[in-house]
């Protein structure tokens, strides 16, 4: 499995030399976030963190590739996250999403506000995490991504449930069990059900 990830690697390589010798900014840029990607399968975030912050400065200066920097800074985050860096992360998702609000990408915006959520409740900053799950669930309920939305509500039951809001914990997670409902998605339910029958909250 290596050898095929080695492989991928010296394709990307490759293209990313032969795109930068052709001016081709976008493709190097692109061709650095792959081989993050792969670096993120391979359990390498350091290394996959330097491919991010290589294409994220190319796309910048790809004529400002809006979508480019901020997917790269939001990888960032995940690997500084992974490297227990809670507040570098933090300030990446917040770098993606101020780029993505500025180009109207709510899409993106809501899921570099999810993970912003999550650094947000390891920092121990439970009010804005609370804050920050609660517009993400609100943008993707309005874009028809009930998954998601569902999730924004069970972590929402989490934070609540830590910071001893026991009704409002109860809320989020039926709440949570009435979407995970409507799409069908049994593991889900069975879920929250037992966390509902085990934590005490009812």
């Amino acid at each position: 499995m290596i050898g095929k990830y080695d492989k991928a690697l010296e394709k990307y390589e490759e293209v990313q030399k032969r795109s930068m010798k052709n001016g081709n900014i976008t493709v190097a840029a692109s061709s650095f976030s792959s081989m993050g990607m792969i670096f993120v399968m391979t359990d390498r975030p350091t290394e996959a963190m330097e491919k991010f912050e290589e294409s994220y400065r190319l796309f910048k200066q790809s004529f400002g590739d809006l979508l480019g920097m901020g997917n790269a800074l939001d990888n960032w985050g995940h690997c500084l996250k992974d490297l227990d860096k809670q507040q570098e992360a933090a300030n990446k998702f917040q770098n993606a999403l101020n780029i993505f609000e500025h180009a109207g990408l709510r899409r993106s915006c809501a899921n570099a506000m999810f993970n912003l959520a999550e650094v947000l409740l390891l920092l121990e900053r439970h009010d804005e995490s609370i804050a920050a799950f609660q517009e993400a669930g609100s943008v993707y309920s309005t874009l028809g991504v009930y998954s998601m939305a569902a999730t924004c509500k069970w972590q929402l039951g989490i934070v609540y449930e830590f910071t001893g809001s026991n009704e409002q914990a109860v809320a989020n997670f039926k709440q949570a069990y009435e979407i995970y409902e409507k799409l069908g998605d049994e593991d889900a339910m069975t879920k929250v059900t037992v966390k509902l029958q085990t934590s005490g909250l009812s």
